[in-house]
């Protein structure tokens, strides 16, 4: 049985929704009594989460809250120091060209891939070792946890504006014609500003936090091998630059397209949905959270699913070409 590390097992919640209690492994708060090792501050990746959290100054809060959003905005600058220090690698390492917009956004994809690295691991530990009831409060979980959490969150937090600024913003901006935002960029820009406005307010609600992070793992599972595809599919359209070939964007573009079908189209839906149902329709969830917010976050996770769609789609065809013996070359 694994561990799981929390200061209080005796949290009454809904029968219905202890029935609802397993959902693809995660285990939820009352389904039964489970056997508590606590220890010194928790896991090591926790602990290492939690003691920089507690380091961090706490310089700047959002406007009439006391949520402190410092950690996001160091995370914010760390990454881009990540993608300055990328950028002369790939061009004079890899061979990519210099000042080229394919360059950008392949080292934005390496940005989001150490982002991943980072996020990925630690949302699994952090889903591990507490009950999961996607309405859960923070007061329900010890102090070690909850600031791992929040550090992992603002970190996603973090990336995101970062990502925004420099993939969107400042990549569209050309001196003396400012910003040209094209519409193929709106919903990348929506679904950031949708991440950042559930996290952040799980955060001012002081709930809710589980259900944005469970969300957050099961986006950020497949970003590497999505990011993988997108830098191929670059180098393709480069005349196969970089070491790339036929030969090696096979499996790549095969690789992704599994894993974006089984997190996107078959693991992602009950998750939403039991997360939904949780949030809405139990006791315990309309306590937590005001209704109108979890309606807001249920509506938030329909929305990043529904813009998974066409790339599922385009993922099958891949998939199928692939199971064909067919190239793919010609998708793109």
């Amino acid at each position: 049985m694994r561990q799981r590390y929390q200061q209080n097992d005796t949290t009454d919640h809904d029968h219905a929704s202890d029935r609802l209690g397993t959902v693809h492994g995660f285990k939820q708060c009352g389904e039964e009594q489970h056997s508590i090792q606590k220890l010194n501050g928790g896991p090591l990746i926790l602990r290492m989460w939690a003691t920089i959290y507690r380091a961090t100054p706490q310089l700047v809060k959002i406007p009439f809250t006391q949520v402190d959003i410092t950690f996001s905005l160091l995370s914010f600058l760390f990454l881009h120091i990540i993608r300055v220090i990328t950028t002369p690698i790939m061009v004079n390492t890899y061979g990519w060209p210099a000042n080229h917009k394919l360059t950008n956004e392949a080292v934005a994809s390496v940005v989001s891939m150490f982002h991943a690295a980072l996020l990925v691991p630690s949302l699994y530990v952090c889903l591990r070792t507490q009950p999961y009831r996607p309405s859960a409060k923070f007061s329900e979980s010890p102090s070690w946890w909850n600031d791992a959490a929040k550090a992992l969150i603002l970190l996603c937090n973090g990336y995101m504006i970062q990502d925004t600024l420099f993939g969107v913003f400042l990549a569209n901006y050309t001196p003396g014609h400012g910003i040209k935002i094209t519409s193929d960029q709106i919903p990348f820009i929506a679904h950031h500003v949708i991440t950042v406005s559930y996290m952040l307010s799980t955060i001012v609600v002081e709930a809710g936090h589980i259900s944005a992070m469970i969300l957050m793992f099961l986006g950020e599972f497949t970003n590497p091998m999505f990011n993988s595809y997108l830098m191929a599919v670059s180098t393709v359209n480069l005349d196969f630059c970089c070491g790339m070939s036929e030969a090696l964007f096979q499996p790549i573009a095969a690789i992704n397209a599994f894993f974006y079908i089984l997190f996107r189209a078959i693991i992602s839906p009950p998750f939403i949905l039991h997360l939904g149902y949780d949030l809405i329709l139990t006791k315990e969830g309309r306590k937590n959270l005001p209704l109108p917010l979890s309606i807001y976050f249920f509506t938030c996770g329909l929305i990043v699913l529904y813009g998974s769609v066409p790339w599922i789609a385009d993922a099958w065809g891949l998939l199928k070409d692939t199971f064909h013996g067919k190239s793919i070359l010609y998708r793109l």
